[in-house]
Order: C-alpha cells, then structure tokens, then sequence
C-alpha cells in the first residue's frame, strides 16, 4: 500500500540504549526521573533550565527507543518545568500519532505551529495525522506550507504525493514523486509510493521498474515484497504474484489477495471500457 512513515521501527539495541541512559539518569539522582517526579517549588532560573533539558533527554530518549507512553509523560514534566514549549509539542505529536491518538497528536502539532508558525516540523506531524484521518486535502495544504517553511523535499514531497494520490491526482502525485528524487534519488518510500502511483494509472512496467530492485535487495521489506506481488497481481502475472507473496505471507493468505487482486483488474478494465464508449 502507498505508505508514509509515522514511526521508525527501533532496533532492540537502540531500545536497550536509551533505557540505559535512563536508568544512568535515575542513579545519580535526576530529578526529572520518571520515578521521581519533579517538586512543584521555586528554583532558581538555572534548576529549572537543568530540570527542563534532562526531561527533554530522558523523553528523546524514551521516544527514540519506542517508549512512546513513558516519553508522553516526560514531555508533559518538560512542559511543567518551562522546557522548550515547540520541542515539547513536537515530540508529544510524534509519540501519541505512534500510538495511534489521532486527535490528541493533532492538537499537539497544532500548539506546536502556533509556539513557531515558520518551522516546518509541526506541518509535517499534521500532515501525517491528517493522512491518517483520511483527510487528504487539509494534509495537502500542511505538507505545500511545510516545503514553504524549508522543509526537507524528501520528506514533505512524499506526503504531498501521497495526498494528491488519495486524492485521484495521480499525474500531480507522481510529479511530486520526482521532484522528491532529485534530492533523494535512492529514498525507498518516495521510489515505492512513485512506483505505486504509477500502477494506479496502468503504468505497470514503470512500477515494475521502482519496485522490483527495492523487493530484491538484501534489505527489503516483507510490505516492499507485498507491493511488488501487489503490481504484479494488478498487472495480470498471477505465477509471479504467488511467487513474490509466498515469501512472506501463508498461501491461504496468497490465494485471498489473488482473488483481490483479480477483482481490481477486472474493476479497472471495467471502468476503461465504460470510459471509452463515452
């Protein structure tokens, strides 16, 4: 499926690394520990920094190793003792859309936009939670006003691409596609979401071309290898889909997305052919 990522899948290494860094925190005594709350009592300016910044890094690291509800308390006793207000919001939009609470994370990244209106960080969360909400117009717009605001094209021109997509603008997503390439020419979503966009029209040889090497290659993914059988189910190739699928996915499971993928092409035919005799 046409994907953008909301949350990076975290090697257990890098888990194991940023509980270490807590528990290091905890042993001497930090404050902002998250079994150590922090007093509600008058500090000088330079205790409330300090509190404020290892509540920020105790709550990165917590996000960073997949912690994502420990790191939504640390960012709110980030907020409580005067830390970066944008980094906080920030990070509790990143945190509560990988758990999937789509309001709350909108209503982070929307404080965030208001604390810095010019930074593209807080379009890019809206415009993934809008993507999730279904709501690809309203993502558009979050995503033009990200690139605007010096956002990375890798990045923002993915999630444009994916808006227009969901939104039958093929032609328009696969420009953005393209456009996101020329920065990031090895980028695997941008190339699998192109690829996708391409097979949304018919263009399956061009989609082939995208999404055979990245299925293939030592690092790929079982949804990579999915979206290839995907293409070439879409395409007809029903031996080459099975083939593709079987690698990750119970040949009952094949057989069902078979039948799926047939029914998409029969549908699409369909629609052709009632368009041509208009």
């Amino acid at each position: 499926m046409l994907r953008i990522s909301t949350a990076p899948q975290v090697p257990a290494l890098h888990r194991l690394r940023a509980r270490a860094l807590a528990a290091v925190l905890c042993t001497l005594g930090v404050a902002a520990c998250a079994t150590s709350p922090i007093p509600d009592q008058t500090h000088n300016l330079g205790e409330i920094k300090d509190k404020a910044k290892v509540s920020q890094q105790l709550a990165d690291a917590a996000r960073q190793g997949g912690d994502y509800a420990g790191a939504v308390e640390l960012y709110r006793k980030m907020l409580q003792a005067g830390g970066d207000p944008f980094q906080a919001h920030l990070g509790l939009g990143d945190c509560l859309l990988a758990t999937g609470a789509l309001d709350d994370s909108e209503k982070e990244y929307q404080a965030a936009a208001v604390v810095a209106p010019d930074r593209p960080e807080a379009q890019l969360g809206l415009g993934r939670v809008l993507l999730a909400k279904h709501r690809p117009e309203q993502a558009l717009g979050a995503f033009d006003l990200a690139l605007k605001n010096g956002a990375s094209h890798a990045v923002a021109l993915n999630g444009k691409g994916l808006a227009l997509d969901l939104l039958g603008r093929h032609a328009d997503a696969q420009q953005a596609y393209q456009e996101g390439l020329k920065d990031a020419s090895q980028d695997r979503v941008l190339r699998s979401n192109f690829g996708l966009s391409l097979a949304l029209t018919g263009d399956y040889q061009g989609a082939l071309a995208l999404l055979t090497p990245i299925a293939q290659d030592a690092a790929a993914t079982p949804r990579n290898r999915q979206n290839l059988a995907l293409v070439l189910g879409l395409k007809g190739d029903t031996a080459a889909a099975r083939s593709v699928a079987l690698h990750d996915l119970s040949p009952e499971a094949v057989d069902s997305n078979l039948q799926f993928y047939q029914a998409a092409r029969l549908a699409a035919a369909g629609t052709a052919g009632a368009a041509a005799t208009h």
